[in-house]
């Protein structure tokens, strides 16, 4: 851990191992506490001995680094392979396009962002969105765990000079959702 802030930093870190063959986690570390003075180059080093044998075609490292006010939490997949590599499960990725509710109707004035809600029967590597519509998704190339569900927002570019209409049916009617499993 690093802290190159003027500010001290002060939470916890977590490590876990995700098996890409079971819905099951396991915790290599838990709410280990942090506390670094302000940097620049502040270090914390830690080592995590079951590691050594990690078989990374079999499964991937999440690191959950938590602040104390949980605003601003950081978390970051570790692969140890690369995908060709890694033996994962056929996942299967489904996604509900939520509609704007009536109160943020979409008008031709402004658009207001869509949420998707994606899910997987399996832990998807490296989810990608695309889609003919004109925006960005929040998230993009993310790992989607099984059985739990993540939120994505669809942005559009210039929310006051497109057919929020005619860019929500596009969005709705070409949406892909692409990730690993699906090419090995």
């Amino acid at each position: 851990i690093r802290n190159d802030s003027p500010f001290p930093y002060e939470g916890s870190i977590s490590v876990q191992v995700i098996r890409f063959n079971s819905t099951k986690t396991e915790y290599l570390l838990e709410n280990r506490p942090i506390y670094l003075d302000p940097g620049p180059a502040k270090i914390q080093d830690f080592v995590i001995d079951r590691l050594r044998n990690f078989d990374g075609r079999k499964g991937i490292i999440r690191i959950h680094v938590a602040t104390r006010s949980s605003q601003n939490d950081i978390e970051n997949w570790v692969p140890f392979a690369t995908p060709g590599e890694m033996i994962l499960p056929k996942s299967k990725v489904s996604f509900d396009i939520v509609q704007p509710s009536i109160k943020s109707k979409l008008s031709h004035q402004s658009c207001s962002n869509v949420t998707i809600i994606l899910k997987s029967n399996n832990l998807a590597m490296y989810v990608v969105l695309t889609t003919l519509a004109q925006g960005r998704f929040s998230d993009n190339a993310f790992v989607l765990q099984a059985n739990i569900a993540k939120e994505v927002e669809f942005i559009y570019f210039q929310p006051r000079s497109i057919d929020c209409f005619a860019q929500l049916k596009l969005l709705q009617t070409s949406l892909r959702v692409e990730h690993v499993s699906m090419y090995l």
